[in-house]
């Protein structure tokens, strides 16, 4: 019968414990930044609509060449931003609600820019 012998470290010290968790190790992440006009789109697009759907995020894509990563996680962040900021009694909530007709406008426009990109 074969024993499979396993080696135990015992760590003692906070050298060997910082060791463990040394981040030297991880690659940085690398940061995105957005240039004004980037943002300019994203804060546009979120006072029309903070819960924007697949199709507006793609159009947001194509307009900006931001990943859809990163478009999801900026409405993310913005939204909790905001929720902060009501909450401390900084923000009035005071939107534009949109018009149907824009919205209409806005996804026909939508519609057609997949259509010239999906061409068959």
């Amino acid at each position: 019968m074969n024993r499979k012998v396993v080696e135990y470290k015992i760590i003692d010290s906070k050298k060997d414990i910082a060791k463990i968790y040394d981040t030297k190790e991880r690659p940085k992440r690398i940061r995105m930044i957005l240039s004004e006009w980037q943002s300019m789109m994203l804060e546009q697009a979120f006072r029309m609509n903070p819960y924007p759907g697949r199709a507006e995020k793609y159009n947001m894509f194509m307009k900006t060449r931001i990943p859809m990563k990163n478009i999801n996680i900026w409405f993310q962040n913005r939204r909790a931003k905001e929720r902060s900021l009501y909450e401390e009694g900084l923000l009035n909530i005071d939107h534009p609600v949109p018009v149907w007709s824009e919205i209409e406008i806005a996804s026909q426009q939508i519609c057609e820019d997949l259509h010239k990109y999906y061409r068959y």
